[in-house]
């Protein structure tokens, strides 16, 4: 039932995500999302051990699902502008896939790192407010790609 309800929250924050994109750009998403993951993300790590129910492991799986996922439909989008029609597919495909597996190797990272299951949530909170720094300095530098699709769609033209 939470994988359930986990991925309907992932769904909605996608599609909010890359619909709030469309109104205030893709670098605004980009730190507003940041921002709110910077602080959610590593407090409900550390809140998770003190969840005293399957209702509250839930609560923040669902959470932390929808947050985690937020971020993919904004990237999909911007990245789509970044690269010009000819490669377009190639540069997403290999930004996408090299990004995921950078960012698949924090579970390997983080079991080294954690001597004892009870290191687990402070070591999570850390990893993840390092790579939500990360993201955020990244959505600070990089370019509004807003428009860019329509843009090259009007030159053909």
């Amino acid at each position: 039932m939470i994988l359930m309800v986990a991925s309907v929250a992932v769904l909605i924050a996608s599609v909010a995500a890359g619909h709030l994109s469309t109104f205030i750009g893709r670098k605004g998403s980009f730190i507003w999302l940041g921002i709110i993951r910077l602080v959610a993300m590593p407090a409900i790590f550390l809140l998770l051990p003190t969840a005293n129910s399957v209702f509250m492991v839930g609560v923040y799986a669902v959470i932390l699902s929808a947050l985690g996922s937020a971020g993919y439909a904004p990237i999909l989008i911007y990245l789509n502008e970044r690269f010009p029609t000819a490669i377009r597919s190639t540069g997403t495909g290999l930004s996408w896939n090299i990004g995921f597996a950078i960012g698949g190797m924090m579970p390997t990272f983080v079991s080294l790192i954690a001597t004892t299951p009870a290191e687990l949530p402070m070591t999570l909170a850390i990893f993840v407010g390092a790579i939500s720094l990360i993201f955020l300095a990244g959505a600070f530098v990089t370019p509004e790609t807003i428009g860019n699709l329509d843009r090259v769609e009007t030159e053909k033209l």
